[in-house]
């Protein structure tokens, strides 16, 4: 289910807005659920309430906070940077302001109903390329799982073919598998081998140092003299497309 939020101090805009999303989505079909604000602090308050969204459609210009302090709040205090953001606006003199937290697209008002529903469907297919990045395999006590990339801090390798997984929560094990073959799969994904029995991912690198790495959870791994040049290119090269695009 993809879940939505309409932020607008309008009412004449939020209908129209709620009708086009209705129509188009209920057409596709696509399962969804829909919140509407009336203000940023109301969104604001949603988001303390624990509400993560997938799509936010947000006026730009609101009293109180605006739909970029809105974003701000959204991006920089909960950390939600997986939420696309549209705008919806009659004025775009702060457009460049907006950038900075990743905007995905705006949209004029009065609303066209073709750029809107050409930016929502783009905006739906890269929910759903967002949705698929997990990495699915079968825990030799568990059986089958499917963890997101994100929650994963490294791959490790040991001997008989089996390769534990180290997440935010707990850790896994893998039996008869290559690390050599989960770094090809995950490679454009962000994960980078420091060695030959270690495959790091770079969203969870604290700290890098010549010869080892540390991670979000504290632990040092080492770097295998041979990849330590390349490990460095790799992370610096990693770190200049994020701070270029970090939400998305």
């Amino acid at each position: 289910m993809i879940k939505i939020v309409i932020c607008d101090d309008e009412d004449i805009y939020v209908e129209q807005i709620r009708l086009l999303v209705s129509d188009l989505l209920e057409k596709i079909p696509v399962l969804f659920s829909m919140d509407i604000c009336s203000s940023g602090e109301e969104l604001v308050r949603n988001l303390q309430n624990g509400s993560v969204y997938d799509i936010a459609l947000l006026d730009m210009r609101m009293d109180g906070i605006c739909g970029i302090e809105a974003a701000d709040i959204l991006r920089r205090q909960f950390r939600h940077d997986k939420t696309i953001l549209i705008y919806i606006t009659a004025y775009d003199d702060r457009m460049r302001e907006a950038f900075q937290f990743g905007t995905y697209r705006f949209l004029a008002k009065p609303i066209n109903r073709h750029s809107f529903d050409d930016a929502m469907l783009s905006a739906i297919q890269l929910w759903k390329k967002q949705q698929s990045a997990y990495y699915a395999f079968k825990d030799i006590k568990l059986g089958h799982v499917n963890i997101p990339h994100k929650d994963i801090l490294y791959f490790e390798s040991n001997s008989n073919h089996y390769v534990d997984v180290i997440t935010t929560s707990c850790r896994y094990t893998i039996c008869r598998i290559k690390l050599s073959d989960i770094h090809k799969k995950l490679f454009p994904s962000g994960f980078i081998l420091i060695h030959h029995s270690a495959l790091v991912n770079f969203d969870h690198i604290k700290i890098m140092n010549y010869d080892k790495v540390t991670m979000s959870n504290e632990e040092v791994l080492r770097i295998s003299g041979p990849k330590q040049k390349e490990v460095r290119d790799l992370f610096s090269k990693m770190r200049k497309s994020r701070e270029q695009n970090p939400w998305l």
